[in-house]
């Protein structure tokens, strides 16, 4: 049974009651505990079900913000992280137009 990337709303939360039903019948616990646990947070689930939205660009940030972080070692202050998160992801032009390097063919 398919439990992903549906379009429609009713189309995906029929196949999770359906797989919901067969989880709370089944005699294994662990599968019962997931199950509730998935009745718990119904909505999100079935957000994410028909929803093509994710948190990769989110923790690519976070992965970017740990590199700078393990290069300086460490931080004296928030301040100085914060600067440091600021400029190396802030997308700041560093070149003023009168000095941009200029590609010039040969």
């Amino acid at each position: 049974m398919m439990l992903w990337g549906y379009v429609r709303r009713g189309w995906a939360e029929r196949a999770w009651k359906s797989w919901y039903g067969w989880a709370i019948r089944s005699r294994l616990k662990p599968i019962k505990r997931v199950a509730r646990l998935i009745k718990y947070y119904w909505e999100g689930v079935l957000n994410a079900a028909t929803r093509d939205v994710t948190n990769a660009r989110s923790e690519g940030m976070n992965s970017k913000i740990q590199r700078i972080k393990r290069r300086a070692c460490g931080y004296r202050n928030r301040e100085r992280f914060h600067n440091a998160i600021c400029f190396h992801l802030g997308g700041l032009d560093l070149y003023p137009d009168a000095f941009r390097p200029t590609h010039t063919k040969a």
